[in-house]
């Protein structure tokens, strides 16, 4: 089924949601997992923390699974970069989220969850999107 799965992860809960699916899909198609950050230039530092602290809990839970798992950090144009990985990658299926306050806006528009779904090759060449919004009354931890 699926051999390379991407997880976009942000400093936002639900993207750490959406990478823990990824991370269980890969799991249980014995794929190889990319978990990734691209941060914008001149973030917070409180941002980069949250953004970092998610993907360090998702990549050593995923060690911890035995799934083969690769952490991608780096700075630049978010869109750019995820595509860049797809295609050198071959990726099968991309994982990204969306925060409710983007739902609030007219089909999320404006967000890269959006701007990947429309603009990566999808349909046809083999390129699955997973695209996840959480409830408005969710919460990750107990």
């Amino acid at each position: 089924m699926y051999k390379k799965i991407l997880s976009a992860i942000n400093e936002h809960i639900n993207s750490e949601v959406a990478g823990r699916y990824a991370l269980n899909l890969a799991r249980i198609c014995s794929a190889k997992l990319y978990l990734c950050f691209i941060a914008k230039r001149n973030l917070e530092i409180s941002v980069l923390k949250k953004a970092e602290d998610a993907l360090r809990r998702l990549f050593l839970e995923a060690e911890r699974l035995g799934v083969d798992v690769e952490s991608i950090i780096e700075t630049g144009d978010p869109f750019q970069r995820i595509t860049e990985i797809v295609k050198n990658e071959d990726v099968d299926i991309l994982f990204a989220a969306t925060r409710r306050e983007d739902i609030k806006k007219r089909f999320y528009s404006g967000t890269l969850s959006r701007k990947l779904m429309l603009k990566l090759p999808g349909q046809g060449s083999g390129l699955a999107f997973c695209y996840l919004s959480l409830p408005l009354n969710y919460s990750a931890y107990p």
